[in-house]
């Protein structure tokens, strides 16, 4: 059973769906990966699936309750990487997924902690 699940999930503007219906069961520990063209609605099914954009029809939900970004506990419990304006084109794949954001009050980089890539062990 997944903890954050879209069945028959219709996504879109407006009345009009920019892709297929969508199902997908997200378990404990995996991590998801929506690949496709440019414009093929991959932004919009994950916004949706976060609780950003309400979807046109079909059902999202976590841990069998609805999806509500509003909610302190479900922000805390499930992540999305959907910025575009954060692309380094000089750091790897595995660089951006470990660098630390820059919470608000540090003032240089130089108090970050760099993981070791790749993990030990």
């Amino acid at each position: 059973m997944g903890l954050l699940v879209a069945e028959e999930l219709s996504v879109g503007y407006g009345d009009e769906p920019v892709c297929a219906p969508v199902t997908v069961s997200v378990a404990p520990g995996e991590a998801v990966a929506l690949v496709g063209p440019n414009g093929a609605g991959k932004s919009t099914v994950l916004q949706t699936m976060v609780g950003l954009l309400p979807p046109l029809a079909g059902t999202v939900r976590f841990t069998d309750g609805p999806v509500d970004e509003r909610d302190a506990g479900f922000r805390r419990a499930v992540a999305g990487v959907l910025d575009d304006d954060a692309f380094f084109p000089s750091l790897t794949g595995a660089e951006t997924c470990c660098s630390p954001p820059a919470p608000t009050g540090w003032s240089t980089p130089s108090t970050w902690s760099t993981p070791s890539w790749p993990p030990s062990g």
